[in-house]
């Protein structure tokens, strides 16, 4: 790493000793040397000059035009969302001499230029750079919990894993990452479940990453080749987000060495906040993973709940709300109940049910999605997106375009497209399931959003809809409820006349009274 930042200074010092131009063709170099200082800096473009003055033989450049390609190839690609780079080669000037090097910095400035436009566009959140705040003053400034947690935190286990940040900065630090480094950075447990994720959406596009190409695409991060190193510098997104630990390798020692210092208490604060919506006496453990992956923040598996980081940095709210969301939605995998006769594993063991009709089955799955969103965000507590409260009218309406399209008319083509519709991007149904579980939090207190949780998803949704009828401000239209509560007659529960189940006393007092 110092002979690389030795060179890069020696280059800016040579471009500040070049003499005046006397003639047109060196004016012309100066001309190109302005118009590259618009769009970047005096160290990037020393760093650039100097990678294409490495290019050997200069005509390789335009093998950066099948980098995409082989990106997608590889699981890594931007499926449209984001332009592609480079992609003919007869428009990337060959670096033969001064002019034509400052033509080819010129072309590769404009191209990482459309890059950074397109993702402005494409996520608006995504953090360019660090903040340098301090994880301690952050955790110094959440609001002390109101009321003692019901549940005991000594029986609830969280692990901060940042083994895949850490290796690959260690493993960058000699200046190249080997095919064996890379190799066994992407079989790291935290790597192997945030492909796990990836993979088991079913909405992201093929040609997936496994640990074989995710493998392939952090050694060309960690590559000393100019042409890897010049494709990393395009674009933040490239390598499959891994150029940006490359670009800021300083920010994420920082965020490492906060981590290394606070870490135990960031864990604590958040078991604070989780076990306050636990029911007493559930045992937990589980382990939470900073991992890099484009286009994805958030992610859980049956195995550990994770965060790739350079989708926000060391943006501590943001990180420590992830944080409390996942690890919860990895915990409601053990509070809802099993709906297969096993606990389940997955997310997608939590909303899929046999009921012997199709379309409550689908009805199943969009209650629990509400139920099980909503939840955990509620967790998440002043850390959720600040909006979530005005989507609940739209949830509502949502879900009764569902009752009436799915439930009422059979028309079970258009549930994926309506379950979509509420929960990509954070969607309305985060906002009904979040006012769902507020009317529960506020009327029962905290420990009761995981009880009913225990008791399932439809008992959990006609609850908070009840609370909040009682309020003279329902939530949901009579039909919504109609066939929610005509769900949970299938589902074999015991009723009150509101729809709630019974509890077991209940039903014990029932079989002796009648």
């Amino acid at each position: 790493m110092k002979s690389h930042v030795i060179g890069v200074a020696f280059t800016a010092l040579a471009i500040l000793l070049i003499p005046r131009p006397h003639s047109e063709a060196e004016a012309g170099q100066v001309s190109g040397v302005s118009e590259l200082d618009r769009p970047v800096s005096p160290s990037e473009k020393a760093f650039l000059l100097v990678q294409l003055d490495r290019i050997q033989p200069p005509d390789r450049i335009r093998d950066l035009s099948g980098y995409s390609r082989r990106q997608l190839e590889l699981g890594g690609g931007f499926y449209g969302m984001m332009p592609d780079q480079l992609a003919d080669p007869d428009s990337i000037p060959v670096p033969e001499d001064a002019e034509s090097r400052l033509a080819a910095a010129i072309c590769l400035a404009k191209q990482r230029q459309e890059n950074r436009a397109a993702l402005a566009q494409l996520n608006p959140d995504y953090p360019s750079f660090f903040r340098d705040e301090s994880l301690a003053d952050f955790l110094a400034g959440i609001p002390a919990w109101e009321e003692s947690p019901a549940g005991s935190p000594s029986i609830l286990d969280l692990e901060l894993d940042v083994s895949a940040l850490r290796g690959f900065l260690e493993a960058l630090a000699d200046g190249e990452i080997s095919a064996a480094e890379a190799a066994s950075l992407a079989g790291l447990p935290s790597n192997r479940a945030m492909l796990r994720h990836r993979r088991d959406l079913g909405y992201v596009p093929e040609p997936l990453p496994d640990t074989g190409s995710l493998a392939q695409m952090i050694m060309m991060a960690g590559s000393a080749d100019p042409l890897d190193r010049l494709w990393c510098w395009l674009n933040s997104q490239n390598d499959f987000g891994y150029a940006d630990l490359v670009q800021n390798a300083e920010g994420y020692d920082r965020l490492l060495a906060e981590l290394d210092n606070h870490g135990d208490a960031l864990i604590e604060a958040a078991l604070t906040r989780i076990a306050a919506y636990t029911p007493a006496d559930v045992p937990f453990q589980t382990t939470f993973a900073l991992t890099v992956g484009w286009a994805i923040r958030g992610w859980t598996t049956p195995e550990m709940a994770g965060l790739n980081i350079e989708q926000v940095k060391d943006d501590w709210p943001y990180l420590f709300g992830t944080m409390v969301e996942e690890t919860y939605h990895r915990l409601q995998l053990e509070l809802f109940p099993a709906t297969k006769g096993m606990p389940a594993e997955e997310f997608s063991d939590l909303v899929s049910i046999d009921t012997g009709d199709p379309r409550y089955d689908r009805l199943y799955e969009i209650v629990t999605y509400t139920v099980a969103e909503g939840a955990a965000n509620l967790v998440r507590g002043p850390y959720a997106a600040s909006d979530l409260a005005g989507k609940a009218p739209a949830g509502a309406e949502l879900l009764a375009r569902f009752v009436r399209e799915v439930v009422g008319e059979g028309d079970l083509d258009s549930a994926d497209a309506l379950i979509n519709e509420g929960l990509q991007g954070n969607g309305p149904l985060y906002g009904l399931g979040w006012e769902l579980a507020g009317q529960i939090d506020d009327n029962e207190g905290a420990q009761a959003v995981g009880v009913y949780q225990q008791q399932g998803s439809v008992t959990f949704f006609l609850r908070g809809a009840e609370l909040a009828a009682a309020t003279g401000d329902p939530l949901l239209s009579p039909e919504v409820m109609a066939a929610v509560k005509d769900l949970e007659t299938r589902l074999g529960g015991p009723t009150r006349e509101s729809g709630v189940p019974l509890t077991e006393t209940e039903q014990e007092k029932q079989r002796h009274d009648p």
